[in-house]
């Protein structure tokens, strides 16, 4: 993401650290004090496939390309850059400390949260909506009791336990 120079957008913080009606309103002001956002998304295969890991700096990468404008530099939170011809500089603990960084952590939390919701309407009894994906105890006793879904990670070792076979069904 790409940040206006003068944003003027106050209370950014690590993503992680905000509850989730500060990030939706922080969301839209950054929003509007971008000049450009990308969205980088990996499907669960390929996840599965390259890990992770590999599958963030794929993520960076497809968000690179979603802008609209081509950026002369990307800063990046933590050690690993993505592959991409553009300038990069890792920070590290950068989204605490750096606004785009910042920014663009709100808006990978908020947009990924977002989808979680939705799936929730498909695949209610895991209760998305409230834990969006991650590991509570709701939703590993749901993946007891209901198997995994296709948007589960199948090389995630709680969710390769439980998944759908033929005895199940």
């Amino acid at each position: 993401m790409i940040l206006k120079k003068n944003h003027g957008i106050s209370d950014l913080e690590d993503s992680k650290k905000l509850s989730s009606k500060k990030r939706n309103s922080l969301f839209a002001e950054i929003h509007s004090s971008s000049v450009s956002i990308g969205i980088g998304r990996v499907e669960i295969e390929v996840i599965d496939k390259i890990n992770i890991k590999n599958a963030t700096l794929l993520a960076m990468k497809n968000a690179l390309k979603d802008l609209s404008i081509k950026p002369d530099l990307v800063l990046i939170d933590g050690l690993d850059k993505p592959d991409t011809n553009i300038e990069a500089e890792c920070i590290v603990k950068g989204d605490s400390k750096v606004d785009s960084i910042m920014s663009a952590s709100i808006i990978a939390k908020v947009t990924r949260d977002q989808i979680m919701i939705n799936y929730s309407k498909i695949f209610f009894e895991y209760g998305f909506e409230k834990n969006k994906g991650y590991g509570t105890k709701q939703h590993m006793i749901a993946l007891e009791n209901f198997v995994s879904t296709p948007i589960h990670r199948r090389s995630f070792q709680p969710v390769n336990k439980y998944l759908p076979t033929l005895k199940w069904l």
